[in-house]
């Protein structure tokens, strides 16, 4: 409902009195009192119009004409530059896949690539003013004076026929060919104004009235400094087009002097609130005297939804206005148009086209953050993104212009890892469960940058804003689209082009810096997850195991912080994966999501199975028990013969580092047993290689694996301590159980000198305390002792270390926990 302090003037419509809204119209129609556009061409049957031209002209153009489709075509061209596929570019109208069927949209292009990777809507049996210019290889693309798109492209050069309205079904009027570019406040101030006809730089202008045309075959180009090879001549392939009353109004004078302070963006996304709306702010001042009111038209789906009307009172020659509103989080589109009334005269002054509310996300990593498969268009009006995603893999500085909004994609235009809107495929197939369990629309903001490192998403230190780094160009483009309080979650898969060497630091530096960009300390919803993926083997060579169990564990170390699997996922190709395997990744982190943010109480089976201990099963120490966390239903893929060698899971256990000392491996419920040839006094045990099948150093390593039953891999783990075997049958092979039965709490942390670690045990046992850094390596070593069942405490001198974090764990015999600690010199 849209709202402000003063208006003495105040209606609204709502949809559901159509027949108010039907009488408005007609009444508000009768408020405008303006030169009508005369006749308009209207196309139905296959007849064209073409134009001479030179290639040598198109360096620097601006088209603009008011279009009026009259149903869906998938290609027609507008205003283009060439006869055929091979070459040229224009206005096109297109199909967007996904979108709903009562409207077309324009694709700027080439045939190749759309040049500003985006769209402008056209709604059916409606008149809009499109523009088209070109500078310096930059396009721009405007829809009702808005900028809708901008791009760089270069297209392949035809000299021929510029064509008009070839395959179009609907109206066209008011062609103007300008042969330079026009500005935005040009654009805006002349479309709804009669030219003369000797504009300085008017190359042609077809007005398509009576006096200008020749028995409805020729269009005399009206533009009276240039010569007649500019007159549009048809090219009949069927019935020639017709001529009917145009309803675009034309005014001898401008827009009034205006400046806009708020006003929403074409295509803008707008995060929702607790109660399902987002908010929409109108802020303005009218800087030319003698208007009456501002009036504000709301359509939803292309229907007029409501109208609100602000008296205007004048203070020094100038009135303010103000309006705020709100709309709802579903699938429908909002238009907000803002006309100024002067007398009986309705003057427009600006459109924001399409605008949504829903939840935004962002997403960050390397290349498989970011994946764009070439056949993949799954676009939809309902997904949103905002900025682009630069060439070189994202790794080129960012151009500031970019703030455009635009319907996201999994192709990226043709990038290699980038292009315009790209958000991913398995981001995007994330947003189809969301839309099809809860309606609600979407926006994902993509920024990995294939092949990086985590130092190199680091921010500057110098400028946070750096838009020439990865974080910079991030927070940019948050910034900017006003997400940067707003996201749900972030999306982290990296780690590929890392070793462990540095990682947990480099990862706390991201993490704190997420927390002071992102976080809003007024909605608890925002950012309240980081989804982070264990990376699967491949890529590039070097250790990996090691990194694979930090990632493990990460989500024990920081708040927040959900790790996802990728082990098993399906598709892999060495490093990336084909669609199915993004949609498995998708399908597997979706559940989360809709758990954490929507109530979803489809829970079972969907975190990752994930270690809680292992234990020798006996006291011969020829069973081990691998026991998972989550209350998992575990099953072991077959083994499979991969390049002409049987691969057994039971390889792929490694006790102390070696491989060999399991025969046999099967499922107990939530557990693993590991039958073992002899007795073993291994101390640790790894799941999983580095990267490749056992003596083969060039094949990465695809399964066996442990899944459970929703098709989500166990997550690897490295060097788990072993504890030795309890005579307590609930952790021997028979009677496995499940559930912590210590636990244990750090006082003071962090800590100047002596810590306190209270711990509770079930029973009477002898227990091990041990202080490492994130390496593992140990440097405190405390003698065991035995303790009482209960609460029990003991205390810890940590004075022989150095400042900095360290992981105190605790080992039982039959269990560990352990516990990030921060000493203080």
């Amino acid at each position: 409902m849209l709202n402000y302090s003063s208006n003495p003037i105040f209606f609204v419509l709502k949809k559901k009195l159509p027949f108010f809204c039907a009488l408005l119209s007609c009444c508000f129609a009768r408020l405008v009192v303006a030169q009508t556009a005369g006749d308009a061409v209207s196309f139905s049957n296959g007849s064209y119009y073409t134009v001479p031209f030179s290639s040598d002209s198109l360096q620097e153009f601006t088209v603009e004409l008011w279009v009026n489709p009259s149903q869906v075509v998938n290609k027609a061209y507008l205003f283009y530059f060439g006869e055929s596929d091979a070459s040229g570019f224009g206005l096109v109208t297109q199909i967007v896949s996904g979108a709903p069927g009562v409207y077309s949209s324009v694709e700027l292009g080439g045939v190749i690539n759309s040049a500003t990777g985006n769209y402008a809507r056209l709604p059916i049996d409606t008149w809009t003013h499109l523009a088209l210019t070109r500078l310096d290889g930059i396009w721009k693309l405007y829809r009702n004076g808005a900028l809708v798109g901008r791009g760089k492209y270069t297209p392949v050069l035809s000299s021929g026929n510029i064509v008009i309205g070839k395959g179009f079904f609907g109206m066209v009027d008011e062609i103007r060919f300008w042969k330079r570019e026009l500005t935005r406040n040009e654009i805006d101030a002349s479309m709804t104004k009669t030219l003369r006809g000797n504009e300085p730089d008017l190359l042609a202008n077809y007005t398509m009235d009576q006096l200008s045309r020749v028995n409805d075959t020729l269009l005399i180009n009206k533009a009276t400094e240039h010569p007649v090879v500019f007159d549009a001549h048809i090219h009949l392939s069927g019935v020639k087009p017709n001529f009917v009353q145009s309803k675009v109004a034309l005014f001898t004078s401008s827009t009034p002097l205006h400046s806009l302070l708020t006003f929403p963006a074409h295509q803008q996304f707008f995060p929702r609130d607790q109660q399902g709306f987002g908010k929409i702010s109108i802020v303005g001042i009218i800087n030319e005297s003698g208007y009456d009111s501002i009036v504000v038209q709301e359509w939803k789906n292309d229907l007029l939804y409501q109208r609100f009307s602000h008296r205007l009172t004048y203070s020094g020659g100038q009135a303010e206005f103000q309006f705020t509103d709100s709309i709802r989080s579903e699938f429908s589109q909002y238009t907000y148009a803002l006309y100024a009334i002067k007398q009986d005269t309705q003057r427009f002054i600006a459109e924001a086209a399409d605008l949504i509310a829903g939840d935004a996300f962002l997403i960050n990593g390397q290349s498989n953050a970011h994946p764009a498969i070439g056949w993949y268009a799954n676009t939809n009006p309902f997904y949103r993104t905002f900025g682009i995603q630069t060439t070189n893999l994202n790794f080129d500085d960012y151009d500031p212009a970019d703030t455009l909004w635009g319907y996201g994609n999994g192709h990226g235009w043709g990038g290699f890892f980038s292009g315009p809107y790209l958000v991913g495929v398995w981001a995007q197939r994330m947003e189809d469960h969301i839309a099809d369990n809860y309606g609600i629309p979407t926006c994902i903001i993509n920024a990995a940058a294939g092949g990086s490192t985590i130092e190199q998403h680091l921010p500057s230190v110098s400028d946070r804003l750096d838009l020439s780094s990865i974080y910079g160009k991030t927070l940019y483009r948050s910034v900017k689209s006003g997400l940067q309080k707003n996201y749900k979650a972030i999306f982290w898969y990296q780690g590929e082009y890392n070793s462990v060497n540095g990682y947990y630091d480099n990862f706390k530096a991201l993490y704190n810096s997420w927390m002071q960009d992102f976080i809003n300390n007024e909605d608890k919803e925002v950012l309240k997850k980081i989804y982070l993926f264990q990376i699967h083997q491949g890529c590039v060579p070097g250790e990996r195991s090691e990194l694979r169990e930090l990632q493990r564990i990460l989500p024990d170390l920081f708040p927040r912080v959900e790790v996802m699997s990728t082990c098993g996922v399906s598709g892999h190709d060495n490093c990336h994966y084909d669609a199915f395997g993004y949609w498995h990744i998708a399908d597997n982190i979706f559940r989360l999501v809709a758990r954490d943010f929507y109530g979803s109480t489809d829970t079972v089976n969907i975190d990752p199975p994930d270690i809680s201990r292992a234990i020798y099963g006996n006291s011969n120490n020829d069973v081990i028990i691998l026991q998972f966390k989550n209350r998992n239903d575990l099953y072991l893929t077959p083994d499979t013969l991969i390049s002409g060698k049987l691969r057994q899971l039971k390889d792929y256990f490694y006790l102390d580092n070696l491989s060999g000392g399991i025969s046999s491996v099967l499922v107990k419920g939530d557990s693993i047993i590991l039958r073992l040839p002899v007795a073993s006094n291994a101390k640790v045990i790894t799941y999983l290689p580095n990267e490749t099948y056992n003596n083969d150093d060039t094949l990465i390593y695809e399964g066996p694996w442990i899944m459970n039953r929703r098709g989500i891999g166990a997550l690897s783990f490295y060097n788990v301590p072993i504890s030795a075997y309890s005579a307590d049958t609930s952790h021997s092979d028979t009677g496995i159980h499940m559930g912590r039965q210590t636990t244990m709490q750090c006082s003071p942390n962090p800590v100047s000198n002596v810590m306190a670690v209270v711990f509770t045990l079930k029973e009477a046992k002898a227990v091990q305390f041990d202080v490492s850094d994130i390496l593992g390596k140990t440097f405190l070593h405390l003698e065991k002792r035995i303790f009482g069942a209960g609460e029990n405490i003991r205390l810890i001198d940590l004075s022989p270390l150095t400042a900095g974090e360290y992981f105190l764990r605790m080992n039982t015999g039959s269990e560990f926990l352990t516990q990030k600690i921060v000493y203080l010199k």
